[in-house]
Formats: structure tokens, sequence, C-alpha cells
């Protein structure tokens, strides 16, 4: 699935990127795919495995609603929110 990713640092600078999520029963594995633009913290070709169900987990990650097409992840329990929206 593809997910439009924005990341917004504490100096308040946006940074939008495309990445591809792959859902397992446990884990989610993303890897960015395209970035718009050049500041921000996320990388292409960057990638996280993310845990779904263990609760002292390497990346924090707030899931919206009741799916996973909404959600934002803290990579390494950074202050930094990576914001996942599902591409429809």
């Amino acid at each position: 699935m593809k997910y439009k990713c924005t990341c917004t640092s504490g100096g308040g600078t946006e940074q939008e990127s495309d990445w591809e999520v792959k859902i397992m029963p446990k884990t989610m594995k993303l890897k960015c795919v395209d970035i718009d633009t050049i500041w921000g913290s996320a990388e292409e070709d960057q990638e996280f495995t993310v845990s779904l169900c263990d609760k002292n987990r390497k990346h924090c990650l707030r899931i919206w609603g009741e799916d996973l097409s909404d959600f934002t992840l803290y990579p390494n329990q950074s202050g930094t929110p990576y914001h996942f929206e599902l591409i429809k």
C-alpha cells in the first residue's frame, strides 16, 4: 500500500514523501520511495520495521481510528512526527 507522509520538524519545516507500507500480523514495514522536498528528516530509501504488538517499541506508533489508513510514527522515539495517510 502507498502512503503520503508529512513530517514536521521542531523548527516547523514540513516535508512530504511517499512510502510503501507492508502490513503483516505483528509488524509493519515502511520504505520511503519518493520525497517532494529536501527539508526534514526522511530520506529516500529509508526503512523502518515497526512492531504492532510490542508495548516497548523502538518506534512510537499512534493509530488514528480503527484501521491503519491514518497513523503517526515517531522514529526511534524522537519528537519528530511522521504522519501517514493512505493514498487511495
